[in-house]
């Protein structure tokens, strides 16, 4: 095994919308002196070994039995300048903050992905026990927990209970409200891993959403551009109206049906989604004469949220993504759409489960995040 490998996996896995979207996911490979993690600001389907920041391994572990102040701030500052002077010299890039979560597992790779059906389980209120029902004992359940350093220590400290109880560390973790990470020597390994515990999940599932793109008629489009302009005008006059992008399928549409069927929609499942396409979406419940209603809508989303919103979802219309840019705004309508597809395979699950509210107020008041959604903008 080599960086080679790990690029080639990296690029597989990176380029296939089923496992990652946009700047999501992160992959490393070790040696016994070296740690080499996807740095921050570089995509997987298109890194390159230049892509990944040089980590000293006896630095890392170090990290394991530091101390630090309990106050959140100050912990994750403290955390993050270890992390950082963990690097070799002359590593200038940021490494991704998982890094800790992938020194833990004692194998060449290791693989952390975010696929809609995966999380299908993760971000249901069942997740657990159907995760101990399909797996047993070979996958390790993470339950949701501020990500970063709190959720390298405690999965350290279940990794370390699993192999007390079976000899080896664990080759497979679902994170709860997150997504899966799996750990092998090889990328053959990795990929049996990745089949056996998609195709176990997909075999529980009560339907397939259907989220076939709905063509426009005349009088949809017409009644698009409009909104367009009544959303640039309420968010941003100086934002050009082809920035938003508008979708809908046949899913979404069932969706938008009415507040309660559009429930499941109302939170954010992962910390992904909170990055690209907010914590939560503005429900417009009344389609008509958008140009008065919807300057007032946002302005109380902005007083609620502080932020405006990048997705507002119309009933029985469609949904609208805003995010200061086409292509900005076309990774929040993914991100959107990737949650439309959780929220109907949670449904073999008990149901669709968001964040708690006080991880989803850490997430966005994360230092960490709030770069990657600078990163994840070009910088705006």
């Amino acid at each position: 095994m080599s960086i080679v490998d790990l690029v080639h996996l990296s690029r597989s896995y990176g380029s296939d919308p089923e496992w990652v979207l946009a700047g999501g996911g992160n992959t490393s490979y070790k040696d016994d002196a070296l740690l080499y993690i996807k740095a921050s600001g570089f995509p997987l389907a298109t890194i390159t070994e230049a892509g990944f920041a040089r980590m000293d391994r006896q630095s890392l572990q170090r990290i394991w039995d530091a101390s630090y102040p309990r106050e959140t701030q100050e912990r994750e500052a403290a955390a993050l300048a270890d992390l950082m002077a963990a690097r070799v010299a002359g590593e200038e890039k940021r490494p991704s903050v998982e890094t800790l979560m992938h020194e833990l597992f004692p194998y060449a790779l290791v693989v952390h992905t975010h696929p809609a059906l995966v999380n299908g389980l993760t971000c249901s209120h069942d997740g657990e026990a159907a995760c101990r029902r399909l797996f047993g004992d070979d996958a390790l359940w993470v339950p949701a927990i501020e990500p970063g350093y709190v959720l390298a220590q405690a999965m350290h400290t279940a990794a370390a209970s699993y192999a007390e109880r079976h000899g080896h560390a664990p080759r497979i973790a679902i994170l709860q409200n997150h997504g899966l990470v799996v750990a092998a020597d090889t990328g053959d390994e990795i990929d049996r891993l990745q089949r056996h515990v998609v195709d176990t999940v997909r075999r529980e599932l009560a339907r397939e959403p259907d989220m076939s793109v709905r063509l426009m008629d005349a009088e949809l489009g017409s009644w698009v551009n409009r909104t367009r302009q009544a959303i640039t005008a309420a968010i941003d006059a100086t934002t050009d109206t082809e920035d938003v992008v508008f979708g809908t399928c046949p899913e979404v549409a069932a969706r938008l049906e009415s507040r309660s069927t559009f429930a499941p929609l109302a939170g954010a499942f992962t910390p992904d989604h909170i990055v690209y396409s907010g914590s939560m979406p503005l429900w417009i419940d009344d389609e008509s004469d958008l140009d008065a209603t919807l300057p007032a809508a946002i302005a109380r989303y902005r007083d609620e949220y502080r932020v405006d919103p990048r997705i507002i979802a119309v009933r029985r219309r469609g949904v609208f993504a805003v995010a200061g840019s086409k292509s900005g705004s076309q990774t929040a309508y993914e991100l959107f759409l990737d949650q439309v597809k959780i929220a109907a395979y949670a449904e073999a699950f008990g149901g669709a489960r968001h964040l708690d509210p006080h991880l989803v107020a850490f997430i966005e008041s994360w230092e960490v995040e709030r770069y990657r959604k600078k990163m994840s903008t070009g910088g705006q």
